[in-house]
């Protein structure tokens, strides 16, 4: 048995901030990652928007976080950040949720950028007769592979022993500690485990006799498109509602497209079906993209342009309550019958700081670190 004081369960952008962040406090800290790298799942292959708030014009709260952590985000992973492009939203003129004046007015009281694109560049981007205003707002995207080179490079440096190809199968009591047992038939002993497992989070609850949480899954597709002449910097978010996103993909020279509508393949929860969510390893045969495009042209009509190259497909998780307002709050909840056994669940990956904040909470951490950031 290997032990340690604490041993945190996924190799994804939480997992390795949150070991960084227990390995100020304690000298023996674990990382257990299934894949052979760090950040290859759901931390990578998502939108790789640095979220500044604004897709949440009906959550304040998600959205009032997003502001405050965004800066906090850039200041830290300043390497993997791409900020020098143009993001616009633009509003439609039907079926959204919310409308210009509404989406301007919430991000002005919140003192976040906005400004309202000029009608020269709106008549040239948009078809007039689908989108009502459009607004450039300050949001960046990341390059998820210079963040991993980040990623392990500060646990490197943090003395966290890191442990890939390793997949966790269940958590027990075990003589007042917790034994992490795993698929390479090792076991590891903490005082402290934090599950980081994102959409198998579940599974590991089954596996290890404890019951579910209320997730929602989709097996989600971002299609990866050439870039178009006009776009070049520029990101365009479609709000609110059924509509799409078209934002440059750094570390492809890409950009990727989805869709509100058509990038879900399907979606499931726990209760219904476990093994269900092992559907990710299977791709769909068929791409939704040429769905994506049609509806995508009718309020850009450049994009009958775009050049199909290949999808990406990743699990993608929320709370089950979170449908109604799309707000993407964390979860932090220690297992009443398994004490010092952590379940976390982030969503965006700003969120990053709630969930620090959270811990340094729970558990002191020495407090070295500058207000800024926890990783300098």
């Amino acid at each position: 048995m290997k032990q340690f004081d604490v041993a945190v369960l996924g190799g994804g952008f939480y997992g390795c901030c949150i070991a960084i962040l227990l390995a100020q406090q304690y000298s023996r800290v674990a990382l257990i990652e299934k894949e052979d790298g760090l950040l290859k799942k759901a931390s990578g292959i998502n939108q790789a928007r640095v979220h500044g708030g604004y897709h949440y014009p009906r959550s304040f709260m998600t959205a009032t976080r997003s502001l405050i952590n965004y800066p906090r985000f850039l200041h830290d992973f300043q390497q993997a950040v791409v900020d020098d492009i143009e993001h616009i939203y633009a509003i439609a003129r039907y079926g959204s949720k919310t409308n210009s004046r509404q989406f301007f007015n919430f991000f002005k009281k919140l003192s976040a950028e906005i400004k309202t694109v000029p009608s020269i560049v709106i008549n040239k981007l948009f078809n007039i007769d689908f989108v009502e205003d459009a607004f450039i707002v300050n949001e960046a995207i990341f390059d998820w592979t210079m963040l991993e080179k980040m990623m392990l490079e500060k646990l490197h440096l943090s003395g966290v022993k890191l442990f890939l190809k390793t997949e966790v199968k269940s958590v027990k009591a075990f003589n007042q500690q917790l034994v992490v047992n795993t698929s390479s038939e090792g076991e590891y002993v903490a005082n402290q485990v934090f599950s980081c497992l994102y959409s198998k989070l579940n599974m590991l609850q089954a596996n290890s006799g404890l019951p579910f949480l209320p997730l929602k899954h989709e097996l989600a597709e971002l299609a990866l498109v050439e870039s178009l002449q006009g776009l070049e910097k520029r990101a365009i978010t479609i709000m609110d509602g059924h509509f799409f996103s078209l934002i440059p993909y750094p570390q492809r020279k890409l950009y990727t497209l989805s869709h509100v509508r058509y990038t879900p393949h399907g979606s499931w929860t726990d209760q219904n079906n476990l093994s269900d969510n092992l559907v990710v390893d299977r791709q769909p045969s068929t791409s939704n993209f040429i769905y994506m495009q049609r509806d995508a042209a009718r309020y850009m009509p450049m994009l009958t342009e775009l050049q199909y190259v290949t999808s990406i497909y990743e699990t993608k998780t929320i709370l089950q309550r979170n449908e109604i307002d799309d707000g993407r709050p964390i979860l932090f909840r220690e297992e009443p019958t398994l004490p010092n056994f952590f379940t976390i669940m982030g969503s965006k990956i700003d969120n990053i700081y709630d969930i620090l904040d959270v811990i340094t909470n729970k558990i002191p951490i020495k407090s070295h670190f500058i207000e800024s950031g926890y990783f300098l």
